[in-house]
């Protein structure tokens, strides 16, 4: 009952639904310990309930999932981001869906004919402006992004001015030289960009969702998107973009209808004529 009652007053806190369940899950891990390390028979907090998000924190998210842009609102936003490594920053960003780890953790090493390869990732900065070098998110997100041609050759002069400079090395940071350019900064380019091109604003990591919409709104095989987003299985990607499908259905129904067998067109026209 002290467990449930716990419970009773985070839920009357106020808080956000996610705040109330990582102050919950903390407390029912002290119990955890105890059973593991100091002999407690048994938690008697293993049956209190996750907290469920109410209506509006579901459209909330709902909402956030579909601010996405279109290919004609990125040219808008693209051509107020200044040259050089933003500029090529948000078009990878953009024709790949690469999560904003993995693009900043890209060296020269990692770009190839017509490919960058995805073997690692970079944890957030701190005050200090001290990073560090990890690997991916999971195997899944070890991968080689295919690039189309336009990017490519856009990327090849963006590195022919890179080795213009003298202390240029393969192994320099794609988007920062000698470390990679800081989140902050991104945002901050982003954000004056997005001012001036009067494009709706979103995310770093909704240029990814941007990507993936663009694919699967294009009729691109699903599989091939997982892949190319590196999610460790399609139920992922069918999970996260769900929404995108529903506008699908009056595509099925017209390619069912272009497909019907003759036996059956036959008894529709047979129908009209009675």
């Amino acid at each position: 009952m002290d467990c449930r009652e716990f419970r009773d007053c985070i839920d009357s806190s106020g808080l956000s639904t996610g705040v109330k369940n990582s102050v919950l899950n903390g407390f029912k891990s002290v119990f955890t310990h105890a059973v593991k390390y100091y002999g407690l028979k048994d938690t008697p907090a293993r049956h209190l309930e996750p907290f469920k998000k109410n209506f509006k924190e579901k459209m909330k998210k709902k909402s956030k999932e579909l601010s996405i842009w279109s290919v004609e609102e990125f040219d808008k936003f693209i051509s107020f981001v200044p040259d050089g490594k933003y500029k090529a920053f948000f078009m990878v960003l953009f024709m790949t869906g690469v999560r904003l780890s993995e693009i900043l953790a890209l060296t020269w090493l990692d770009f190839g004919d017509h490919v960058i390869s995805i073997n690692k990732s970079v944890t957030k900065f701190s005050e200090s402006g001290s990073y560090e070098i990890k690997d991916t998110k999971n195997v899944s997100s070890m991968r080689e992004i295919s690039l189309n041609d336009s990017l490519y050759l856009f990327l090849l002069d963006y590195q022919k001015r890179e080795k213009e400079d003298p202390g240029y090395q393969d192994s320099w940071f794609m988007f920062g030289r000698d470390k990679p350019v800081s989140r902050t900064q991104i945002t901050r380019v982003k954000d004056k960009a997005v001012d001036l091109s009067c494009v709706k604003p979103i995310t770093i990591h909704q240029f990814r969702h941007s990507h993936a919409s663009i694919l699967i709104n294009g009729g691109m095989n699903i599989v091939a998107v997982s892949r190319r987003l590196g999610h460790s299985d399609v139920e992922m990607t069918l999970k996260v973009y769900t929404h995108l499908f529903k506008n699908k259905d009056t595509e099925i129904i017209d390619f069912l209808e272009k497909s019907s067998p003759i036996l059956l067109q036959n008894l529709l026209h047979t129908s009209k004529d009675d």
